[in-house]
């Protein structure tokens, strides 16, 4: 597979039809929202990317909307995630700044909660860009599909709905903007897809989602998160999947009291059912600011990744939970901040040590599959 050292594809140079450039001139005007659909490999994060350009070209501010859970350019998979460009594309290597996590790879899982977390983005966003342009997943067919595109564009009520047709996707994306022709506030665009985009094979697809989940979890640490003052989101659905006992490498986010994910944490060990603290490796540095955890039923398989030292074990088994904090102890964040990594606080076994430990690779277990409409 081809990509960067940082887990990004490494595009191939591709020469934008003069539709796109007449395209952009039409969609560029200060404080739009445009939404781009397709099936897969259909171009539309190479159109993401241009339009974008184009607009930083203006010295705009540019939000990329990420809705692609299995395949994400902005924030790691199975998260819904925002970011602000202000100077090049570059930035889209950078932490987001705000993220929502599903714990999906593909929205056939959680249509609702997509829609839910492009609409939150999108209302963070709209104050703080130019232009919003929104990527979204290549689902277009199969069950589900025709809800998911129609209440994602009722929901975000885009200014322009830019879809990208190939000959095998041509029909179920006629049969979705139906209700939307003569709608006056929106406008559709409808376009062929670039021939030189190419068809990603289900294992590229998937050797690029376990890059992504490797660059994301590169500088983690094993953490002890206590519960006792923390919301745990989830338990229901893992009984229904596992019973009783929660495996462990299963994908857990971390939410602030507003509601945004500030990072993702792995299980280390499967938890005992009365057990007050997990222990899970995150490269979030400080948990002061995560009052929910969000468990999930994805799981992640490290790679040969060592046991703990003798001396983590002992660091482990003498830390103390943290005091419970009193009423009106936190102060309210300006804005979500999903940067990682910070200082670890609940506590951090490796302190000191985590130059020495090597780090696990991270992939998707051989029972996720893969969902090539992701």
């Amino acid at each position: 597979m081809n990509t960067s050292d940082d887990g990004f594809r490494n595009e191939p140079t591709l020469h934008p039809p003069e539709r796109w450039a007449a395209l952009a001139e039409r969609l560029l005007e200060r404080g739009r929202i445009v939404l781009l659909l397709g099936g897969v490999d259909a171009g539309k994060s190479t159109l993401a990317r241009f339009l974008a350009q184009r607009a930083l070209d203006r010295g705009w501010t540019v939000g990329y909307l990420d809705a692609d859970l299995g395949q994400s350019t902005v924030g790691p998979p199975t998260t819904v995630a925002l970011k602000r460009l202000r100077r090049s594309l570059e930035e889209l290597r950078e932490p987001p700044d705000a993220m929502i996590f599903l714990g999906a790879i593909s929205p056939v899982y959680c249509r609702t909660e997509v829609v839910v977390a492009v609409r939150r983005l999108a209302d963070y966003a709209r104050r703080r860009v130019d232009l919003l342009v929104v990527d979204t997943s290549g689902m277009i067919a199969g069950p589900g599909a025709y809800t998911l595109k129609t209440q994602k564009i009722e929901c975000l009520r885009p200014h322009h709905v830019v879809a990208l047709i190939q000959p095998a996707t041509r029909e179920p994306i006629e049969e979705l903007l139906r209700p939307f022709r003569r709608r006056a506030d929106l406008k559709l665009h409808v376009l062929e897809a670039l021939p030189e985009t190419g068809i990603k094979s289900p294992a590229y697809r998937r050797d690029y989602r376990n890059a992504r989940f490797e660059d994301y979890f590169a500088k983690a640490r094993p953490v002890r998160l206590w519960l006792h003052s923390r919301t745990v989101l989830g338990r229901g659905l893992l009984r229904e999947r596992f019973g009783e006992e929660i495996p462990s490498g299963l994908l857990i986010g971390l939410n602030d009291r507003y509601g945004w994910t500030v990072g993702l944490g792995v299980l280390r060990r499967s938890p005992s059912r009365n057990q007050e603290f997990l222990e899970i490796e995150t490269p979030v540095r400080s948990l002061r600011g995560v009052v929910a955890v969000q468990l999930s039923p994805f799981r992640l398989a490290p790679e040969a990744s060592p046991g703990p030292s003798a001396t983590e074990d002992e660091a482990a088994a003498s830390e103390s939970p943290p005091p419970r904090p009193s009423a009106g102890a936190e102060t309210a964040p300006a804005q979500p901040d999903c940067s990682a990594p910070r200082e670890v606080e609940d506590s951090d076994p490796a302190r000191g040590q985590s130059a020495a430990r090597p780090t696990p690779r991270y992939s998707t277990r051989p029972d996720e599959g893969d969902n090539s409409r992701s």
